[in-house]
């Protein structure tokens, strides 16, 4: 076995041990200050609403260093509404969307140690490690708070579908100064970004202007979708200036938003044939981890996945703590592996 992968089975052993050690202690009184957490409240017919919020939470604290990447969700407390299945569902949304560390229900008591060893081993993944998006999706705070026609959760929702790699970003960032631009790439605290999509918008902030009038200079793209912003927030502009907007990156609809990307060679994992049923994650430690969640309540995926990465992959069982050898062929510049994804099931391939 490869000495990458027995000691990730190791370190996951020893996690466990260690969940189970704190699980016997309560929580200190500020803990939950000291801590992003992300709540939820539904397992059913999860909503985009819902998930938008979710990735905005995963996508602050990969990008906030005082986060340390850490983004926790507290699974619900209702032991008579949610099995085990349940529970691991909802915590492998959440996994596939960027939360890495969880809070167990204190009422979940028949499948607390096996749901307890579950996440643990799959916490101890994310150790050290960085989400590896494609694009950076712009958190319009005019949208929400003004109840504006544009939905930027469909824009999530097309990025979701398409298996694109995605952080929600603040507007706030760019007047922060945290943003830079190096050759192709948006650097913001050291994750890498080869485009911005801004979602269909009443209004965007002077800075974020700033940036795309910069980004026209250096051929970053830009993308808007649905239309461009007819002003920006907390000032009156002329006519001039939203001409000069309106000459700046490229403008799209939702449902040509994926493959405006992929034609700029902007895409990660391939699915073939493709389902939009698959949520998937990417993540890098030493080496490459997947994360594929079927979530369709009844259709199983069967097909192959195109993944970036040279070394020798598998797949990781978590429940079980063991790793299962995964059916691929070499492609370029990574791996074109058979996979077969039952329904409500998460597929997780470890490179090493």
């Amino acid at each position: 076995m490869d000495k990458h992968i027995q000691e990730l089975l190791d370190g996951a052993a020893v996690a466990t041990e260690c969940a189970h050690a704190a699980s016997q202690q309560e929580l200190p009184e500020d803990w939950f200050e000291d801590h992003y957490i992300a709540y939820a409240d539904s397992l059913a017919g999860a909503c985009s609403l819902q998930d938008y919020r979710i990735r905005l939470v995963s996508g602050d604290a990969h990008i906030d260093l005082l986060k340390d990447g850490c983004a926790v969700y507290a699974l619900p407390e209702d032991k008579e509404r949610f099995r085990y299945s349940d529970l691991k569902f909802a915590a492998d949304r959440m996994l596939v969307r960027g939360i890495n560390r969880f809070i167990l229900p204190a009422a979940c008591e028949n499948s607390q140690a096996a749901l307890t060893d579950y996440l643990q081993r799959m916490s101890y993944l994310f150790e050290g490690g960085k989400s590896v998006p494609q694009a950076a999706l712009l958190h319009c705070e005019d949208v929400l708070q003004s109840g504006y026609a544009g939905d930027p959760q469909v824009t999530a929702g097309a990025l979701n579908e398409s298996q694109i790699g995605y952080d929600i970003i603040s507007s706030d960032l760019f007047a922060e100064h945290r943003v830079d631009m190096i050759y192709d790439r948006l650097i913001i605290n050291g994750n890498r970004y080869q485009a911005l999509i801004v979602p269909d918008s009443a209004r965007i902030t002077a800075p974020v202007l700033g940036f795309v009038l910069a980004a026209e200079e250096t051929d970053f793209p830009v993308i808007f979708t649905g239309q461009r912003p007819s002003g920006i927030l907390g000032m009156d502009v002329s006519d001039a200036a939203l001409m000069l907007l309106a000459d700046t990156g490229t403008l799209t609809e939702c449902s040509g938003l994926a493959a405006e990307l992929v034609s700029r060679g902007i895409r990660d994992v391939r699915l073939t044939p493709v389902c939009p049923d698959i949520v998937s994650f990417h993540y890098r430690r030493e080496n490459h981890l997947y994360l594929f969640l079927n979530e369709s309540a009844d259709q199983t995926y069967k097909g192959q996945i195109y993944m970036p990465g040279y070394q020798e992959a598998a797949v990781y069982d978590a429940e079980a703590n063991t790793v299962l050898p995964l059916s691929y062929q070499r492609a370029e510049k990574g791996i074109l592996a058979d996979v077969r994804i039952r329904p409500r099931e998460l597929l997780t391939v470890v490179f090493g």
